[in-house]
């Protein structure tokens, strides 16, 4: 069995691996008000990430 640092990216592909989302927690920190930036400062990735994984994740613009 293989094993991987972080998410589900076989060690053989060229970029970094996806990190794991909480949704559940980003939902929780959009309803208490907090920015996309804030989000992503608190689930541990970029502003942008957070933004790129909700289209591809969730089918949807991020919007706080």
């Amino acid at each position: 069995a293989s094993r991987h640092r972080r998410g589900d990216k076989p060690p053989n592909e060229p970029g970094r691996p996806e990190i794991a989302i909480d949704w559940d927690k980003v939902g929780n920190l959009c309803a208490a008000g907090c920015s996309g930036a804030a989000i992503a400062t608190e689930i541990g990735c970029a502003a942008e990430t957070l933004y790129l994984r909700c289209q591809k994740d969730q089918g949807m613009d991020f919007s706080a």
